[in-house]
């Protein structure tokens, strides 16, 4: 995901990324010495690893770790309320009728300089990521549905995740809505970034994944 080359207006779309999920669990698929293929994803790639296992059989299982899965409610409760997802509509629309018009991006800050774990050097605010986000791609976050794979995925799935952490009623409605088997594993008082780099939240998470991939058994293709 991180390699993509997409034209500036659809930059960081939430289905591109499913999409390139997709695309690599193929390529890893037609390998000879690969024998299955799991998918683990962490917060918002949750959502984008779960909508590309609705849209393709590749994965053999999958795992969400502290998985941002907001329902369209909670999105826009959380960015205002309709005025303000309509401004941020807005504000989408001018950023692409403004790269029409003269070929640059309005690119902004994708995190505050105030936030806690992006921010800080020591965790997130590494030299490899350069915290940006182009507005134009508003429409595509905004219009994204993080509940509507839920119903379609029936390969065992591992949810870790605390009440602690973002939005857990999401991931509980998630849940509730998956048809095949599903292990919860909830951890108490872990905050969503302890998940990242905290050593006991991560240990006791990565264990549980490779618990869980392992328990799935191998998939023998003949040569």
């Amino acid at each position: 995901m991180g390699r993509e080359r997409r034209p500036p207006a659809v930059h960081g779309g939430s289905l591109a990324k499913a999409d390139d999920l997709v695309a690599a669990a193929g390529y890893l698929a037609a390998r000879s010495d690969v024998d299955r293929v799991a998918g683990l994803g962490i917060c918002a790639s949750g959502a984008y690893l779960a909508s590309a296992a609705a849209k393709t059989s590749l994965f053999s299982s999958l795992a969400l770790v502290a998985p941002a899965l907001p329902s369209r409610e909670t999105v826009v409760a959380n960015l205002g309320g309709p005025q303000g997802v309509a401004a941020l509509r807005d504000a989408g629309r001018e950023a692409r009728e403004h790269y029409e018009r003269t070929g640059e991006e309005r690119l902004e800050p994708a995190v505050p300089s105030t936030d806690d774990y992006f921010a800080d050097p020591a965790r997130g605010a590494i030299p490899a990521w350069d915290n940006t986000f182009n507005p134009a791609s508003w429409d595509q976050w905004l219009d994204y549905d993080a509940q509507a794979s839920a119903s379609r995925l029936t390969v065992p799935l591992l949810v870790v995740h605390s009440d602690a952490a973002a939005s857990p009623e999401s991931v509980r409605e998630f849940v509730a809505s998956v048809p095949g088997p599903v292990e919860q594993r909830w951890l108490e008082g872990v905050t969503q970034y302890d998940f990242y780099d905290r050593p006991g939240p991560v240990k006791t998470a990565a264990d549980a994944v490779a618990r869980h991939f392992t328990a799935v058994p191998s998939v023998h293709r003949q040569q």
